[in-house]
Order: C-alpha cells, then sequence, then structure tokens
C-alpha cells in the first residue's frame, strides 16, 4: 500500500514478501518511481512496535537495484551463442550469480545439437567451460523443491526448483533475490512463482534493468556482441542490428539512445 509521502502509516504491518514484490517491479521498471519515496515508516501501534521483526522501518529511496541477485538461466536462452555470450560476461562483471544444473544443460547441449547441427563433443566441451568458468553456478538434487508446484508448465518445474534451491543452501542471512530467466514467459504461473517469493523475466527485460542500474558494468560486454556475431561468420553490421535480431529491444534502445552510467 502507498501512502503520501511524510505522512505516518499508522497500524500497518508490511510483509518481507510484499516488500520483495515491490523490489521486483522497480527492478523491471524504475521510471515510475524515480524521485518517489518508498519508505515505510515502522509502525506505531501495540501489536507491532519499533523494531519487530514484522515491521519494514524505512527504505532507500530512490531504491538501488545494484542489489546482486541468483539467476537461473533457463535452457532456452541458452540457445544463441550471441546471447549466451553476453550473459555470461555480464556475469563476469559480478552483475549477477547464473544458476543452472545438469538437466538444463543436457536440454540446452541436445537442441543445440539438433538445431544448429553442432557436434555433441564441442558443446560437452563449452558446458565444461561455463562451469569452470562459474563453478558455483550448478545446483543438484532439485527435485524435492517441485513439490507442491502446480500451475506452472510440469516441464519447468525443474528450471523452478533450482532457484528454491539456491535460495535455501545459500547460507545467506536474508534470502536473497532469486530470479528465472527464461523467453518461455508463458510456461510460469506469475502468481505461483510469487508466493514462492520468485518471479521470471526475458532476458531483454533483466538485460535492461541492469544496464539502468549502471550501465557502465555491461558497457564493454555489449559491446563486445558484435566481435560475437562476426567469430560466428556473419557479415559485420552495427550493434543495434545484432541487438535486434537477439530479440534484445529494450537493451538495443538503452544502449544507443543512453549514455553510459555509473553504478548508484
Amino acid at each position: 500500500m502507498r501512502h503520501p509521502k511524510g505522512q505516518p502509516c499508522k497500524g500497518t504491518v508490511v510483509s518481507r514478501r510484499s516488500v520483495g514484490n515491490l523490489i521486483a517491479k522497480v527492478m523491471v521498471n524504475p521510471e515510475p518511481h524515480v524521485g518517489e519515496n518508498l519508505g515505510v515508516k515502522s509502525s506505531i501501534n501495540k501489536a507491532c512496535p519499533p523494531g519487530s521483526k514484522n515491521s519494514i522501518h524505512r527504505l532507500a529511496a530512490p531504491m538501488s537495484c545494484s542489489v546482486l541477485s541468483f539467476v537461473v538461466l533457463d535452457a532456452c536462452v541458452l540457445m544463441s551463442t550471441v546471447q549466451r555470450q553476453l550473459l555470461l560476461r555480464v556475469a563476469d562483471q559480478g552483475v549477477f550469480q547464473p544458476i543452472w544444473t545438469e538437466r538444463i544443460g543436457e536440454e540446452w547441449r541436445r537442441n543445440a545439437a539438433r538445431l544448429w547441427q553442432i557436434p555433441p563433443e564441442k558443446l560437452a566441451e563449452q558446458w565444461n567451460a561455463m562451469n569452470q568458468r562459474f563453478p558455483g553456478a550448478m545446483e543438484a538434487n532439485t527435485a524435492p523443491y517441485e513439490a507442491g508446484l502446480r500451475y506452472s508448465d510440469p516441464k519447468d518445474f525443474h528450471v523452478i526448483a533450482a532457484g528454491l534451491a539456491r535460495r535455501a543452501r545459500c547460507g545467506l542471512q536474508r534470502p536473497p533475490a532469486v530470479q528465472v530467466m527464461t523467453w518461455n514467459l508463458k510456461d510460469f504461473n506469475r502468481s505461483e512463482l510469487r508466493r514462492q517469493e520468485l518471479d521470471a523475466y526475458s532476458p531483454d527485460q533483466l538485460l535492461a534493468t541492469w544496464w539502468r542500474a549502471g550501465s557502465s558494468r555491461l558497457d564493454a560486454a555489449v559491446q563486445a556482441v558484435a566481435a560475437d556475431s562476426v567469430a560466428l561468420g556473419r557479415t559485420p553490421e552495427p550493434l543495434a542490428d545484432t541487438l535486434q535480431r537477439e530479440r534484445l529491444h529494450r537493451l538495443k534502445r538503452l544502449s544507443t539512445e543512453t549514455p553510459t552510467t555509473t553504478p548508484q
């Protein structure tokens, strides 16, 4: 619930889940909240005294979008070599920590071999290199975390479970933000994800969010996309054209129309 700036929020308890949902919305579309006071003063009623675990004292305004998050990379976002290399370079910059499973890797390698006629042994080498590059990305034994999932596509339960497993096992005092990156958003029931305190976004949505939060961390990774395309044997073309072909429309607009910014 949003209250007028400067007025006390009496007798109101704000759950961590509600705050998490608000953060997720701001991360994807921060423009409507620029300059807004999103803070919530501590409740002053006796049921929720200041200092209570159920009260949120004050959130910084504007919110920072630079908090490191865990992101499950669905197999579909690994299919494009250009896009995969871009995402891994962004992860190298510490913008997010990738998560995957052997099942995700197997699905990617199987489909890539079938569609692109890439030798399976070459794909296996690339998969091994990814795991060496990000030794903490692999999640195993995620099947128990599929229990209770009903409304998303059953074939994607394992993707959601990977995120749930990472959050449960990460060892952090505060549960981290965990998101699913996928092009198949229709296969992930948004209400079900939010009940699990997760959410799903397309690569374009998250890359655009990270760019807005501090494009200086992404600029070199994005600029290298053109060279990635040429390395695949394609004719040299403007960066904007490559991003367009990769369906990264928001990122194309931001990277070509806005100056590079430093993370706050």
